[in-house]
């Protein structure tokens, strides 16, 4: 109940400081049809997902669009923590802390919103979900991923990418086939859908792109050409752009390491909103053995929020806090399970942890 309260809270302010201004000051409506019309710049251009839908219900004339995306995001945020109980351990502590610090990183959205945030906080529960369930059959977890993978692809393919590594730290523990088919499928999937997006909104949109700005806004990265499919350029272009040269990529890590927004270091607005879990994990390795710290599924899994970090950190910009969103739940779940550990009690099992192994 006291969840509920914290995000049902968070949502009324949510629509009354996040969408309603954006409303009225006319600029909720050019974030979603910019993207329609293919007159944004990447990478929202190519998270075509949420904004073709909302814009498809607004069109009927029924609701309005700031009462569709309110919809959406309160129902997209509602059942991403509903999934988040179902599929990770808790209790009455863990659950309210991963409510608080989802309103905590939520408010934080405000300042640079974008249509796909909270459907990637309801996408990013069910990756979990999937990742963690003990009771789907072979056939049902592939599909589950497949699905997963779509969804991903038009929404965030960043998180998409990130994704990858859990399954292979899994594997690399497990050594179960599985875990590295999917692993491997979840990797070159990122790959193959930024180059296929990119061609397909090309031809949908040849003329509707800002002047002098190409379909992908780069053509090197690191290592090559997007035409050459190499993995660091394809990514790159799901982050916001910090070059096309290696200098230009060396001047965005510096701009993340060292640069300052308003006075205050770029990194230390990350580090700020990790700050809670990241003094919960330290406290959870004391007395700890490595082994016994990477046994846990649930700790495996922290390595999703990691490595989308860490290609953030890279690839993109740490400024905005909404990039990080989608992982507040289930980063508050499982540090919430932790904080109980250290405490001397237990998390409760959840319903999907019953039957050991993929079937």
């Amino acid at each position: 109940m006291a969840a509920l309260c914290v995000l049902l809270g968070f949502l009324y302010h949510y629509y009354w400081l996040g969408v309603n201004p954006r409303y009225y000051a006319g600029i909720l409506l050019g974030d979603y049809e910019s993207v329609v019309l293919g007159q944004s710049v990447a990478p929202f251009q190519y998270r075509i997902l949420v904004p073709f839908a909302v814009m498809h219900v607004v069109s009927y004339g029924v609701l309005s669009i700031r009462h569709v995306v309110f919809l959406v995001d309160s129902l997209s945020l509602l059942s991403g923590f509903v999934l988040l109980l179902r599929s990770v351990r808790h209790s009455l502590y863990s659950v309210t802390f991963a409510a608080l610090l989802v309103a905590f990183w939520g408010y934080g959205t405000f300042m640079h919103p974008k249509p796909e945030t909270f459907v990637a906080f309801a996408l990013v529960s069910g990756g979990a979900g999937v990742f963690l369930s003990r009771r789907m059959s072979r056939t049902s977890h592939y599909a589950a991923v497949s699905l997963l993978v779509l969804s991903l692809s038009l929404t965030r393919i960043d998180i998409l990418a990130a994704l990858a590594l859990p399954y292979l730290a899994r594997w690399w523990r497990d050594r179960r086939k599985d875990d590295f088919v999917v692993g491997a499928f979840v990797a070159l999937a990122a790959v193959f859908a930024t180059a296929i997006l990119a061609r397909i909104l090309a031809r949908i949109h040849p003329m509707g792109y800002p002047p002098n700005t190409p379909p992908v806004q780069i053509s090197h990265s690191l290592f090559g050409t997007v035409t050459g499919l190499p993995v660091i350029a394809l990514l790159s272009v799901f982050f916001a752009p910090l070059g096309t040269t290696v200098r230009g990529q060396l001047r965005g890590i510096s701009h993340n390491l060292f640069g300052s927004v308003m006075g205050l270091p770029v990194i230390a607005l990350p580090l700020v909103f990790f700050a809670p879990v990241g003094a919960a994990l330290l406290g959870q390795l004391r007395g700890r053995r490595f082994e016994k710290l990477v046994a846990a599924d649930e700790n495996i899994l922290l390595l999703w929020p990691l490595a989308h970090f860490g290609m953030t950190l890279v690839l993109g910009r740490v400024d905005e806090v909404r990039i990080f969103f989608p992982f507040a739940g289930l980063l508050g779940m499982v540090v919430g399970n932790s904080l109980v550990a250290n405490a001397g009690g237990e998390a409760e099992s959840s319903p999907l942890h019953r039957h050991p192994g993929i079937q």
